[in-house]
């Protein structure tokens, strides 16, 4: 139950008194001394109420957040991205209003005991050039509009796994956002669900090994069958302390490592870390958990928690429980320097544990916020190794880094003009939960997946740089699912003030979810492989055959190529691929998907690949070429050609008296080019006929679809309703457009 100080109202703050339209403002909420869980609002009902001018009543939910400095890579000395929690967790809200005028807020506080508002806050909503959120358009809902109701059109990639250990850390997500956007991209498929390698806000991120390698030995603890712990035998002596997050330490910093063992009479446990080792560590009586305290500084160049690991010595066992690492200031530090087996228990470290029993009107939170029962809140010291944590659940806790990294992501989409679609929910949490629709488990993971979008609206839903929230990365398609998309998007319309677009996407195609009337975008995934072949000559064909697919099942939808690009028949990158620095296949998808009646192009996923080769200039010339295409008038529609060589492929729009054209040379496939060596030959003599041209002639340009300049132009006549276009000499591809009379 949550428990509010009856002496202190509960206090709104806002960053600022004067805001854009669709520009966030930023609150601040005090007056809560404690609490058990902050992430789940059957405890926590925190939100913040505003009356929009012209009197429309609008609930954001407040969220709880641990701060965060950052330091770039070089930056002081720090390597790659150095993140460091600066103080104890606070609660916030985020808002971006639309109309213009003065806005009322008031926090709204609810528990078991009833209800708290605070003071009322005002702040004044100014004219902006901002576009707003990307909606369906209201014309013609194939495509894409923002709420001025300029068009958008995505051109983008994937950019699934950002993470420290990754190629693409943020920082340099960073420096790609950039280059997108200066070469005309304006989209991004970003995961926030890759588990233990990389960016995951729920997932099971484990200090005790990885999930593809296990997680060391977890047990449940001998005297408590509600807890879990870590246990050792003279089989498994060693156990390191690995976070999927390298741990970063102030440099010239003391820091305390806690914790608790529990040892047979003739083992005992060896901390080593620093490159030092500890005395032993062993139960201060037989089999009694016994609490541990190391003390250590770092160097003036540490910026990192060096190698740290358990050793085990004797023939026995020995359990392990709530390890601990935080710096030391006044309110922490110990009365030695070295480590010491201390007498009795220690208070554990997972928010879900008991209170300290030597201190029981404190409470720990998640990010480190402890407060008293007398109103006084102390100094709380953040967690540093919350990933050693056992007992924390694997579905409700979103963790405090991986949420930073998102905000700087956000950030980063917003000052670039890039749009994301995040996948949101670690697939594995849920999929055995939705086998049985009618199952408690199933009932369970909707309400799961519901808290998760909420605290997701809460931080992160007040930015027009968030284009969709994708639920999974693949989910099993065969499952029963109908049920949670329906629940969920009836949870969307209710509680998400600023109306997302919601997608999802499967391991294979999956009709009735391009159908579903709660998924706004119909999205499939497709890798063009070695055993396609016998169907589909090149990757173009593909990406067409594909799209096709996804306008039969959802014509009355926007829809695009999630997932999109070459691969062995195992779905991974060939070794051709790694080799060559050819990148025809990216150039052919996106010239071909753009045209093809999308709406957007294919996402690539090997962006690594894309990134070392440089391939963002390839986005330049079709941005330039397709930037005027009125995709939300509801005139857009695909165009038939005839073309007098057969084995050519056209690709084209047309918008009234507008049209767009691509003219493919199968010759100029990646396979042919960049695996055969063959380099396609010049072709000429080429005549293309467009039927459906009365009256006056068009301007015509010829462009070239690697530099984007117009090559040709001219304005030839109609026949009896056919434009007849000699096409100039060209090699591999060339576009025209018809830019009316």
């Amino acid at each position: 139950m949550l428990a509010v100080d009856a002496d202190a109202a509960l206090q709104l703050r806002a960053s600022t008194n004067t805001v854009g339209a669709f520009a966030k403002v930023d609150f601040t909420i005090a007056g809560l001394t404690k609490y058990a869980d902050p992430f789940d609002p059957e405890i926590v009902d925190l939100g913040v109420e505003f009356v929009a001018p012209g009197g429309r009543q609008i609930v954001v939910p407040a969220f709880f957040a641990q701060e965060y400095e950052r330091r770039r890579p070089g930056e002081d000395g720090a390597p790659r991205d150095w993140i460091y929690p600066l103080r104890a967790g606070e609660w916030k809200a985020s808002f971006a209003p639309s109309l213009v005028g003065k806005y009322t807020a008031a926090a709204v506080l609810k528990d078991g005991v009833g209800e708290l508002r605070s003071a009322p806050v005002t702040f004044d909503c100014v004219p902006s050039n901002a576009k707003g959120f990307i909606r369906i358009a209201r014309k013609d809902p194939r495509f894409l509009e923002f709420d001025n109701g300029e068009p958008f059109f995505a051109i983008g990639q994937n950019l699934a796994f950002i993470g420290e250990q990754q190629y693409v850390t943020v920082a340099k997500a960073e420096e790609i956002f950039a280059e997108l956007a200066e070469n005309g991209a304006n989209y991004l498929r970003v995961w926030t669900c890759a588990e233990d390698w990389a960016l995951a806000i729920e997932a099971r991120k484990s200090a005790w090994g990885r999930s593809w390698s296990g997680r060391g030995r977890i047990v449940t603890d001998p005297d408590d069958p509600t807890r879990k712990c870590l246990f050792m035998t003279s089989s498994n002596a060693t156990q390191e302390v690995n976070p999927s997050h390298p741990v970063a330490l102030r440099p010239s910093t003391r820091y305390v490592v806690t914790g608790k063992v529990r040892t047979e009479t003739n083992v005992a446990l060896r901390l080593e870390l620093q490159g030092a080792s500890s005395p032993p560590l062993k139960s201060a009586a037989a089999l009694a958990w016994t609490g541990f305290r190391h003390e250590f500084a770092t160097g003036a160049h540490d910026w990192r928690l060096g190698a740290m690991r358990f050793r085990l010595e004797g023939q026995g066992a020995a359990w392990l429980s709530d390890l601990s690492l935080k710096e030391i200031d006044s309110a922490t530090a110990g009365s030695t320097a070295n480590l010491a087996v201390a007498g009795g228990n220690l208070p554990p470290s997972s928010s879900r544990g008991a209170e300290p029993r030597a201190a029981s009107s404190l409470k720990t939170q998640s990010g480190g916020l402890v407060a008293r029962r007398d109103g006084q809140v102390a100094r709380a010291t953040p967690e540093l190794l919350w990933e050693a944590d056992v007992n924390r659940p694997m579905r409700g806790f979103y963790n405090p880094l991986d949420c930073f990294l998102l905000d700087e992501l956000v950030s980063a989409a917003e000052r670039h003009g890039i749009y994301l679609q995040l996948c949101m929910l670690t697939r594995d949490l849920y999929m055995n939960a939705l086998t049985n629709a009618a199952s408690t488990s199933y009932e369970r993971a909707v309400t799961d997946a519901k808290k998760f979008f909420r605290y997701a609206i809460a931080r992160w839903g007040y930015s027009t740089s968030i284009a969709a929230w994708e639920y999974w990365n693949e989910m099993n398609p065969g499952l029963p699912t109908d049920r949670f998309y329906a629940e969920l998007g009836e949870f969307f319309e209710k509680n998400d003030p600023y109306h997302h677009l919601r997608t999802t996407s499967t391991w294979g195609p999956s009709a009735k979810d391009c159908l579903h009337p709660k998924l706004d975008l119909a999205d499939v995934h497709f890798y063009f492989r070695p055993i396609d072949k016998a169907r589909l000559a090149n990757e173009v064909e593909a990406v067409l055959e594909r799209t096709r697919w996804l306008r039969e099942q959802s014509p009355s939808k926007p829809a695009h190529l999630g997932e999109f690009g070459l691969a062995d028949d195992k779905w991974r990158i060939t070794e051709n691929m790694r080799r060559s620095s050819d990148l025809s296949d990216m150039h052919n998808g996106l010239w071909a998907s753009a045209l093809s009646g999308a709406s957007g192009t294919a996402l690539f996923w090997w962006w690594e690949r894309i990134d070392q080769r440089n391939g963002y200039p390839i986005y330049r010339p079709l941005s330039r070429f397709i930037a005027d295409v009125p995709w939300n008038s509801g005139e857009v529609h695909q165009l038939e050609a005839n073309c007098s060589d057969e084995t050519m492929r056209v690709v084209g729009l047309r918008a009234g008296t507008l049209a767009w054209f691509w003219l493919f040379d199968p010759a100029a496939a990646w396979e042919k080019l960049a695996f055969a060596k063959q380099d396609p030959p010049e072709r000429r003599e080429i005549i293309v006929e467009l039927s459906g041209w009365p009256g006056k002639a068009p301007r015509l340009e010829w462009w070239g679809t690697r530099d984007g300049r117009v090559t040709e132009s001219g304005t030839p006549a109609p026949s009896n309703g056919t434009l007849r276009l000699k096409v100039p000499p060209f090699r591999r591809d060339i576009a025209w457009r018809l830019v009316g009379d």
